[in-house]
């Protein structure tokens, strides 16, 4: 069987040689199809099943608390933090707070505008990762009435504006005018909240009175930090989920006003695994239909694709039918026939696919480096990692299926010299029905496809024009970050779009646009 495989292979390859258009075409059609799917699922998977990069991530859950909406899933106050994690100590192993918040770094004469995580003592003991230079954070650190200005930089923040300087630990920065001493650099697989929001820097969370002098972590009601805790052994979300509902009853009890939401019912805490939690959970089931929705899109390509390759494939097989029906007459069976058409099919994927992986690579660092203009950038993990492979290989072999197996078994079947002379004798051969097939779907899904995307241009060409009632022409648009001790909507120092709830829910400052 080895020899009868090599012999196959070493076959395919002289006739895949002596062809060279017809193996280019196949080849960049294929790389280009598959490459579209992989890169698809790469983004897909970052985002929904990618485990976190910590410690044992199964064992991590996330917790939201709903003191300020009805909705269950949302942020939780600094005092809160303390309160949940020193009575659940019983069921969490450790358990973090952390926000995000941007922050000028002073670079000698000029600013940066970067991403800041804000981050309890135990952030990275709880998930269990350490820098690479330097330490991480004590969780004496964090304390309310003693904030340390310590910050631990991305390594991508330490290469582009410290040339990557190993004697960075123990250097002061300056953070919006405030000096902080560096303590450690952290890689960049690691230098992301919420699974995919790029961090720059990460300093103490009391450190954020520093930034911006003012003193809201003591108050209940600035709930802007997000909860991350993982399980202790042996425990499962289901117990743990049941001590958080007796903590939320104890805290409504002490604090009845802040622990009601508004719509006058005992606030809760939920808890959930830290990979459905990603997403935020009441838009999870919408996100989840969009990715199929992208998924059957790109599907459809590959469909496309392989009805484009058949139809190839079996023109090719009209080219080869005397010598198949030599082959036939000289007593090679139909099974040894397929075997060899699939082999000359299997080598073509495998090449194509080789140059896919090539693309999706080139592709992912492309969408990696990307940094849209946005104040908190996007930190998806693209790499080509396992599954991303497993997904290639299922993709490989069913093309492989979808473009060799019909055409070989049609060019095989056992009546092919009375095909050959019905052909002879009539010029016309049913061996096109196939073909007709093959193109009429084919021209049915590229029709599917190019409908949505003509409406999506024109949406697009609609929205660009949009009247917004006044002349845009040298405008610009600028952001503006107001202290929100200093401004007030009652007092008249902004427009009454900034509510107190507003100012509530990011107690800390306002980004008001306006039109210079």
């Amino acid at each position: 069987m080895l020899f009868d495989f090599w012999s196959d292979v070493r076959c395919a390859v002289r006739k895949l040689v002596s062809t060279p258009s017809f193996s280019l075409v196949v080849v960049a059609t294929l790389a280009l199809s598959i490459a579209v799917n992989t890169t698809m699922f790469s983004a897909i998977d970052a985002i929904l099943f990618q485990p976190m990069q910590a410690r044992n991530p199964e064992q991590l859950v996330a917790i939201f608390s709903s003191t300020t909406e009805p909705a269950p899933f949302k942020s939780s106050s600094f005092l809160d933090y303390l309160d949940i994690k020193d009575s659940a100590t019983d069921v969490f192993s450790g358990l973090a707070a952390y926000t995000l918040d941007t922050a000028d770094l002073k670079l000698g004469a000029r600013a940066q505008h970067i991403a800041v995580g804000f981050v309890s003592g135990n952030y990275f003991s709880v998930l269990g990762i350490q820098p690479f230079l330097g330490r991480a954070f004590s969780p004496n650190e964090d304390e309310l009435s003693n904030p340390q200005p310590l910050a631990i930089l991305s390594s991508s923040l330490w290469r582009s504006e410290f040339a990557a300087d190993p004697g960075i630990v123990g250097r002061p920065i300056r953070l919006n005018n405030q000096s902080f001493t560096v303590i450690g650099v952290l890689d960049d697989r690691y230098s992301r909240v919420r699974h995919f929001f790029h961090v720059d820097l990460f300093v103490p969370a009391t450190a954020k009175d520093l930034l911006f002098e003012q003193h809201n972590l003591v108050s209940r009601e600035a709930t802007q930090f997000f909860l991350i805790g993982r399980l202790a052994p042996g425990v499962r979300l289901a117990p743990a989920q049941a001590k958080l509902n007796l903590i939320a009853e104890e805290l409504h009890r002490q604090s009845p006003k802040i622990w009601t939401n508004e719509r006058g019912q005992p606030a809760t805490i939920t808890a959930l695994r830290e990979r459905d939690a990603r997403v935020p959970p009441q838009a999870r089931t919408g996100v989840m239909a969009f990715s199929v929705f992208l998924l059957a899109i790109v599907a459809m390509v590959l469909f496309v694709a392989c009805s484009n390759l058949a139809s190839l494939f079996l023109a090719r097989a009209l080219d080869r039918e005397s010598e198949i029906a030599v082959r036939m007459a000289l007593g090679s069976t139909r099974f040894r026939l397929i075997r060899q058409l699939l082999t000359e099919s299997l080598i073509l994927s495998a090449v194509g696919t080789t140059v896919a992986l090539v693309l999706t690579d080139l592709a992912s660092r492309l969408l990696t480096a990307y940094r849209p203009p946005t104040e908190i950038a996007l930190g998806l993990d693209l790499r080509i990692d396992y599954r991303v492979l497993l997904f290639t290989l299922f993709i490989t072999l069913l093309t492989t299926m979808l473009f060799g197996l019909a055409p070989a078994l049609h060019a095989t079947r056992p009546d092919i010299v009375s095909a050959l002379r019905d052909t002879a004798a009539t010029g016309h051969s049913r061996r096109f029905s196939l073909r007709k097939l093959l193109i009429i779907a084919e021209v049915a899904a590229s029709f599917v496809l190019l409908v949505p995307a003509g409406l999506f241009l024109r949406s697009l060409q609609s929205f660009e024009a949009f009247d917004l009632g006044f002349n845009r022409d040298h405008l610009a648009l600028v952001t503006m970050t107001l202290p929100a001790e200093k401004y007030s909507a009652a007092r008249g120092d902004l427009p009454p779009i900034f509510s107190p709830r507003i100012m509530r829910l990011s107690p800390h400052f306002l980004r008001p646009v306006v039109v210079a």
